[in-house]
């Protein structure tokens, strides 16, 4: 199957953290809302990384669900990973990428509204790693 949004990812999916017990993968909340909040997490990793490989990978605990995306892009700034969430904020280095700045401000108020949290992980040149955490539905 053809991407027709990002012909040429790399996107791989990493199943050595995926849990035994499938229903441990289980979450309270909207499918639209989070498949949303997730694609546009995984399509930023895509789209700053010029299509180096960027890694998917799903875990999980008694109380929590997380989706680790990892790419090796062009990296968030230090001095502006504190503003990645204010709507139209868009990072000093993403000029030659299109973009509004409203796909991760969107995303941080649909996991919150799922009461999970995203964690940013960035080096500037090097890549950067977001876990999306959500709990269980147990």
């Amino acid at each position: 199957m053809t991407d027709r949004l990002s012909p040429g990812n790399h996107v791989s999916i990493d199943y050595s953290l995926f849990p035994e017990e499938e229903d441990k993968m289980s979450i309270m909340g909207n499918f639209q809302l989070l498949e949303l909040a997730i694609t546009n997490i995984v399509t930023n990793a895509i789209k700053y990384s010029s299509n180096k490989p960027v890694s998917l990978a799903l875990a999980a605990t008694d109380t929590k669900n997380i989706v680790i995306v990892k790419d090796s892009g062009i990296g968030i700034p230090p001095q502006d990973l504190p503003y990645i969430f204010s709507p139209f904020f868009r990072a000093s280095n993403t000029s030659p990428f299109e973009g509004y700045g409203i796909g991760l401000p969107l995303t941080n108020n649909i996991i919150r509204m799922h009461k999970g949290e995203i964690i940013v992980e960035s080096r500037q040149d090097e890549g950067t790693e977001i876990r999306v955490v959500l709990p269980s539905k147990r």
